[in-house]
């Protein structure tokens, strides 16, 4: 009998799922957004569990402190907008992207009707614009100015800073990230105003340091996998998808901002030349303004920091790269 009590107690062990201190431990740069609802659905429907992955989530005010993180070892991944890596590339830190889950075209220039009825590009010549330097937003409208040969002067201010000085009239227009976007309709109600120029893809990436890419492939190949899963219950279902993500952000989004914007998105994961073009792009745009020092950057220079062998071997199709 108590040979028989044993057998079943070890049966039931055995059929029991697995608890945490069964799993591989993952730390990920990340906190809820609008432009990676993959990870949202890998978590809600626990993707990653059950490939065995025990990921911890830590948030960063900006995708450039979450490098910093990564490339200083306190975390395995981390998630950001493409500059980030653009700099770390060209600074040959252990790192490389390992998944590219959407590409946004809908930055806006944002201006405060009482002091300037923005209705062009053109109108920002000789204004005051607010930004964030140093972060993608400084290259956006790097380009975009140099491109329409106007001349502005460019105001440094953190993320959360930029809506109160633009309502305080210290700026003349403000270019914010997109999280702030819904703050900055309601606070300026009948005097918002927004100029979308297009041309500029912000790509939301996922970067891994190289120690984890080289001493845990298996763990990235399962992390991966369950982002790929994920990625086609998103794209199969967008409105549950929508509201696990206005849900995550707890007020900072309502449901009708996260459906209105998900149409300037093209959530797929994936790795594809256009990152490569971007990041020489955007190397070059760095050294030309002293922000790095060394040689541009080619195709062939970048390569090495976009690691595709996980996504590979999730999703043969979504790689595409040369």
């Amino acid at each position: 009998m108590k040979n028989q009590l044993c057998l079943c107690v070890l049966a039931a062990l055995a059929c029991a799922p697995a608890g945490a201190a069964d799993l591989a431990p993952v730390t990920l740069a990340w906190a809820p957004n609008p432009q990676t609802p993959q990870i949202d659905v890998a978590i809600a429907r626990g993707f990653f569990r059950d490939a065995g992955l025990d990921v911890k989530t830590v948030s960063f005010p900006t995708g450039r402190e979450a490098f910093e993180a990564l490339a200083g070892g306190q975390v395995d991944m981390a998630f950001m907008a493409e500059l980030p890596a653009t700099i770390g590339a060209l600074r040959a830190q252990p790192f490389a992207v390992v998944a590219d889950l959407s590409r946004y075209r809908g930055s806006r220039l944002i201006a405060n009707a009482k002091t300037l009825d923005m209705k062009t590009t053109a109108d920002a010549a000789g204004k005051k614009v607010g930004l964030t330097i140093g972060a993608n937003l400084d290259y956006f409208t790097s380009r975009l100015f140099a491109a329409a040969k106007i001349n502005v002067t460019i105001v440094n201010a953190s993320p959360p800073d930029l809506l109160p000085a633009l309502l305080r009239g210290d700026i003349d227009i403000a270019v914010p990230f997109p999280t702030f976007y819904p703050a900055a309709a309601k606070a300026l109600g009948e005097n918002y105003r927004e100029v979308l120029p297009g041309g500029y893809a912000v790509h939301n990436i996922v970067a891994a340091s190289s120690p984890f890419i080289k001493m845990k492939p298996a763990e990235l190949e399962k992390f991966i996998a369950a982002l790929v899963k994920a990625d086609a219950i998103v794209r199969a279902g967008p409105a549950a998808a929508q509201a696990l993500v206005a849900e995550n952000l707890k007020g900072a989004f309502t449901l009708e901002s996260v459906t209105k914007m998900w149409g300037e998105y093209d959530f797929h994961t994936e790795l594809a030349d256009d990152l490569t073009d971007l990041l020489v792009d955007q190397g070059a745009w760095l050294i030309e303004k002293g922000a790095v020092k060394g040689a541009a950057p080619t195709a062939a220079s970048m390569r090495p920091y976009i690691a595709e062998a996980a996504l590979r071997k999730a999703d043969a199709s979504a790689v595409r790269l040369k």
